[in-house]
Parts: structure tokens; C-alpha cells; sequence
């Protein structure tokens, strides 16, 4: 709301995650501000997705695998999540594939990845930066990305959408500020992060944590923040969330 309230003058800014700029229409109730209304949209920043894990010694190597398991052992396959965006996943795995899955409510996804390595879960959802090192640890065995497509920075990951078509979910961040921001200021704005994004430093920062930037100017930032907003919208309805 600091940002909401803020001079429109280009000083205040504020780099959001999907959360606050799309998924909170859908899950907060009177939500204090609307994203497409109340913020000036002015460029992309990252993109990248979550990572659904099992255990190494699960009785599945492949995403197929799990569904068929879980379909054989209905109501007994666990997933935990610790944010709405994965609640939504998990919704939308279970609608697509027809299987019963126990969700299990977390505080934190750390605590979750511990005890799908512990046993005591069966899947999560994970961020990929982590995931990466303790899959060549051979600490968890990766079953899919959530985007429509494979991540590029982990081309031997598949999507799930490999397996159920359509199931897409990326993680993304994008920068805003005050709504009535001017133009011009906004273009500069726009302007500056699209190059600081083509910086190599910037780049191989980002693809530590599988992450790509992902860089928009303000029509197009703004047409994907109301896109999103409106698709977690009717997510969420369909799911009964």
C-alpha cells in the first residue's frame, strides 16, 4: 500500500512478485487495491517456476508415474504448500487428472521440502535454485516445472503440462509504482531495467536460480499483469478455492 499511496513521481517503486500484482485478487478478500487500477505498470524483471519433488526412493521416477500412484492409492499421496499459488497447483493437478490428493498446509516451504526428503510427504512444490544442487545430491528426485514449457535452464526437467495439457503456472516478478505515473518517467524507467536485465552478471546471477529475465515494457507489462490477474481469478473459481 506504501507504493498505492506514493507521489506518482518515479521514486517510489516497488518489484513484485505475481503475488501481489495478480494472485491476491483472486485469494484476499476486499483486497485494499486492485494492481490493474491503482499502480503504473512499468517492466518486467524475472521468470522462472516452481519444481514438484518427491522423495529419491519414491515408488515413481516420472510425473505419469505419480498420477498413476495416485490414482491406485486414492487419498493417501500427500503434497504440501505454503502459499495460495500452490494450493492453486495442487487444485488444478487434482482437476485435470482426476486423482484424490491429500493437500497439507505448511508455514513455510522449507519445512515442507524437509519431509518429502524425510518421507513423511510425498511431493511438494520447491523453488528450482535449491532444487538443482540437492537433486545432484541426490537428496530428491524432480518430477516436473509448473510453466507451460520446459525452463530453459533445466531443459531435462519436463513440464507438467507434458502430462496435463494446459496445467501452467510460472513464477514471475514485475516492477510497478504509483498509479498516474508520467509517461516519459516511465519509459526511462522502463527503459533502464530492460538494459540492466541484458547485463552478463545480471544473467548468470539469475540462471543460478534457474531464473530468466524477463523483459517487457509498459503496455506489454501491463496487458500481462490484467491477463494474469484475470486468469488467477477463474483459476481459483474452478478449483472452489
Amino acid at each position: 500500500m506504501d507504493v498505492v499511496r506514493a507521489k506518482p513521481d518515479g521514486l517510489t517503486l516497488m518489484a513484485g512478485s505475481l503475488s501481489p500484482l495478480a494472485i491476491n485478487m483472486a485469494f484476499v478478500k476486499d483486497m485494499p487495491y486492485d494492481p490493474r487500477k491503482d499502480l503504473t505498470a512499468i517492466a518486467g524483471s524475472t521468470l522462472t517456476n516452481h519444481v514438484m519433488i518427491t522423495a529419491p526412493n519414491a515408488p515413481f521416477k516420472t510425473f505419469p508415474e505419480f498420477i498413476a500412484y495416485a490414482k491406485a492409492n486414492p487419498g493417501k499421496v500427500s503434497i504440501g504448500y505454503s502459499t495460495s499459488l500452490v494450493q492453486l497447483q495442487i487444485a488444478h493437478i487434482v482437476k485435470l487428472s482426476g486423482v484424490d490428493i491429500l493437500a497439507v498446509p505448511y508455514k513455510g516451504a522449507p519445512q515442507s521440502v524437509t519431509d518429502v526428503m524425510g518421507g513423511v510427504l510425498t511431493a511438494t512444490m520447491a523453488n528450482p535454485g535449491p532444487t538443482i544442487g540437492m537433486e545432484k545430491a541426490g537428496q530428491l528426485r524432480v518430477l516436473g516445472v509448473t510453466s507451460i514449457k520446459r525452463n530453459p535452464l533445466t531443459p531435462d526437467w519436463p513440464a507438467l503440462s507434458e502430462t496435463l495439457p494446459g496445467f501452467d503456472f510460472p513464477a514471475w516478478n514485475a516492477w510497478v509504482g504509483p498509479a498516474g505515473m508520467p509517461a516519459d518517467v516511465t519509459k526511462r524507467l522502463s527503459d533502464a531495467i530492460a538494459k540492466a536485465l541484458q547485463h552478463p552478471e545480471v544473467v548468470q546471477k539469475l540462471a543460478l536460480e534457474a531464473t530468466l529475465p524477463f523483459a517487457m515494457g509498459p503496455d506489454e507489462t501491463k496487458a500481462y499483469i490484467a491477463a494474469e490477474t484475470d486468469k488467477f481469478i477463474k483459476a481459483a473459481n474452478d478449483a472452489g478455492i
